[in-house]
């Protein structure tokens, strides 16, 4: 009984959902999404000129992840501790820089927290950034898939303005 709870603990920390979106003034707009299968999905909502051709913007595409690499995110998640953290962190430094904005659900919590340049970010939440960032394979290595996603760590962006 007593390691039944101490295992029931330590799955109340586990993520159910947990998005990462990602933005780069000259690169790309996108988000990837995991949950608890090992399947994880992605979408780009804007790419340079450059990477325009490898994938189609707004469609969704898919990615297996292995028990190790699940085992990865979660523990680097709890680590970053979202709980505490204050949910925007901006900076006023540089007009262009990259946007981070990263939604997780667990069982007793679910939060964004949005983050303007990684000058903010604690050890654990960079190195978050990085290994999500990593885990997505090369565009020839990402699947379609026909499912209907909605990420929650998307930013809207700004409309063009007319004149």
């Amino acid at each position: 009984m007593i390691l039944l709870g101490c295992n029931q603990s330590k799955n109340s920390q586990n993520f159910e959902e947990y998005e990462l979106y990602y933005s780069s003034t000259f690169g790309m707009s996108m988000s990837t999404k995991f949950n608890q299968s090992d399947t994880a999905y992605t979408s780009f909502f804007w790419l340079n000129k450059e990477l325009k051709d490898s994938a189609k913007i707004d469609s969704i595409y898919y990615f297996l992840i292995n028990s190790d690499q699940k085992d990865k995110l979660n523990e680097l998640i709890i680590k970053s501790n979202f709980e505490k953290l204050d949910s925007g962190y901006y900076s006023t430094s540089s007009t262009d820089g990259d946007e981070f904005n990263f939604y997780v659900k667990t069982k007793k919590n679910e939060k964004i927290t949005y983050f303007y340049t990684r000058e903010y970010m604690s050890a654990a939440t960079d190195s978050l950034m990085h290994f999500t960032l990593d885990l997505l394979p090369d565009f020839k290595d990402l699947y379609k898939s026909n499912r209907k996603i909605i990420f929650k760590s998307k930013i809207q962006p700004e409309p063009e303005p007319t004149f």
